[in-house]
């Protein structure tokens, strides 16, 4: 008895050995293979990250010198030219952006295939998107003696949500390469709405064309990357083979698929559909935003651009436009010639040596009044959306994209120059500027300029640092520091006309320009009280 007790202890024992060891060896397991997946994550994310960069370097060192081509060949047209030079020029624009559009799609390829391209969803008109698209590539279809046309049902919306840009590069995409394969007969473009969920549409597109229609055999490579239908293609119309590739990937961000039905010598049919935001039935009246003035003619204007060439051409524009331009090469230079001199406005470079147009920004609004407040145009090659939301976060007023031409100047110069005006208008003697406290088509523009992911993220910081704001102003005020109340008078002035809130930022101008009091105190709180709360309401970035 004793002997079988001493067995079954053993055995107990070692079975627990066993138990233990096991355990312990699963352990040791799991944690090496979390180590092991924590290690494989931090790749992952570290190559991210690096591939982001990469894409923002490709695409700063790529369009600066296309900046210089477009817009050395664009003042060269403005010249009186023979005939042959002046067919030289279109020759060298029309290269210019088609290597620009082929730059474009291996940025967009790159960072859908990273999904990192990120998508807006802003309110726009689907019919005038619609009717621009189809009148952009007339001309295009009218040169090869094409009829092009456009069929929209009645019941798709006028007012949707989504991304406008998006939509219109698949449909460009698309009815581009009908124009391109069809030598006689018609390309038909076609509208209809397909369905729906809760508060979302569906609408299908079709664009038909009687052109040279596509093999059977060679259905299953269109989709694919950097192929095309037919080996001499290439050869024949050109293209990366990548446009197809794109659209089908934009699609099915935007929650829809592409199909595609075609016979040789018969044409082909593609049709895809996207999923929306459906905007209420007031929507469809709303009024659309009002043109902009251009700027007044004869401002002081300094550019402050490393590249010589893209110097060149900012000014020629400026100067055309009637505005006097003084340059400089660094963020260093264009900060003291704006503290030294007496400017209107800057267009200021993002990548400069020394000292870049983001930190030159920023140290500029550190100055006082009116140096300190003097609008700014950030000049950025990059593409991504965050860069352009980077550039408003630093202070800037606004941006502009590499290459720029002379109507993106123009506009940009206007916009600023009348968000300054609206922000400039008297105020009242107790400080209460009149008129709404909040403009939505204000943000309505900065959703329409850089999305409404990174649009949210600049009205939150808003939100969530303005309370403070407020405390820090009526603390330097009771403290008696001038200066430094200003300068926070001024930045939160700035950033609320950024997001709309005018008759804050009006406010905090008079504060910044004419001191603190009770009543200006008292007034501007209560207004950035009211603001904000319309901030939280307003629905299309709810939406977003």
């Amino acid at each position: 008895m004793v002997f079988s007790d001493r067995i079954e202890g053993a055995i107990i024992g070692g079975l627990l050995v066993i138990v233990v060891v096991a355990l312990a060896t699963l352990l040791g397991l799991q944690r090496r293979r979390t180590a092991s997946t924590r290690a494989e994550r931090d790749a992952a994310e570290e190559t991210g990250r690096a591939r982001t960069e990469f894409l923002a370097m490709v695409s700063h060192e790529m369009r600066t010198p296309l900046n210089g081509i477009l817009g050395i060949a664009g003042e060269l047209l403005t010249h009186d030219l023979g005939a042959p030079e002046r067919n030289y020029v279109r020759v060298i624009q029309d290269s210019g952006h088609t290597l620009l559009h082929l730059i474009n799609d291996v940025l967009d390829f790159a960072r859908l295939d990273a999904d990192r391209l990120e998508l807006e969803e802003t309110a726009f008109d689907m019919r005038a998107l619609l009717g621009d698209a189809v009148e952009l590539l007339e001309t295009q279809a009218r040169a090869k003696g094409l009829a092009l046309t456009l069929h929209v049902e009645p019941d798709v919306p006028r007012r949707v949500g989504g991304d406008p840009q998006r939509l219109r590069q698949v449909l460009l995409n698309l009815i581009g390469n009908a124009i391109k394969f069809t030598h006689e007969g018609s390309v038909m473009v076609g509208a209809r709405r397909v369905g729906g969920e809760a508060g979302r549409v569906r609408l299908e597109f079709c664009v038909r064309d009687t052109g040279i229609g596509i093999a059977p055999e060679t259905m299953p490579m269109l989709f694919a990357a950097f192929r095309q239908a037919e080996r001499n293609v290439a050869r024949r119309f050109g293209g990366t083979g990548l446009g197809l590739a794109i659209s089908q990937r934009l699609v099915e961000r935007m929650g829809g698929s592409i199909r595609v039905q075609s016979k040789p010598g018969e044409g082909s049919a593609f049709r895809f559909d996207v999923l929306l935001l459906a905007r209420r039935a007031s929507d469809e009246g709303a009024a659309p935003r009002a043109p902009l003035r251009a700027a007044p003619a004869g401002l002081r204007v300094l550019v402050a651009e490393d590249n010589a060439t893209n110097r060149l051409v900012a000014t020629r524009m400026l100067e055309r436009m009637g505005h006097v331009v003084a340059c400089v090469a660094d963020g260093r230079q264009a900060l003291a010639a704006v503290r030294d001199g007496a400017y209107d406005l800057v267009l200021m470079d993002v990548m400069m040596p020394e000292m870049d147009g983001m930190e030159a920004t920023r140290a500029i609004r550190l100055l006082p009044a009116p140096r300190g407040t003097i609008p700014v145009i950030g000049l950025t090659a990059a593409a991504a959306q965050a860069d352009a939301a980077a550039c408003l976060a630093a202070g800037m007023d606004y941006f502009a994209r590499k290459p720029i031409d002379a109507s993106a100047l123009a506009q940009a110069v206007a916009r600023v120059t009348e968000s300054h005006r609206a922000a400039a208008e008297p105020t009242s003697a107790h400080g209460r500027a009149e008129g709404r406290v909040f403009d939505p088509a204000v943000l309505d523009a900065l959703v329409g300029d850089i999305g409404a992911e990174a649009s949210g993220e600049i009205v939150k910081m808003f939100v969530g640092g303005s309370s403070q704001q407020m405390t820090e102003l009526r603390a330097m005020a009771d403290q008696r520091r001038p200066r430094e109340m200003a300068r926070m008078a001024h930045s939160l002035g700035n950033t609320a006309r950024s997001v709309g809130l005018m008759r804050v930022a009006r406010a905090a101008g008079a504060l910044e320009a004419d001191g603190a009091g009770p009543e200006r105190m008292d007034a501007l709180q209560a207004m950035l009280h009211e603001g904000v709360e319309e901030l939280r309401a307003w629905r299309p970035l709810k939406a977003a």
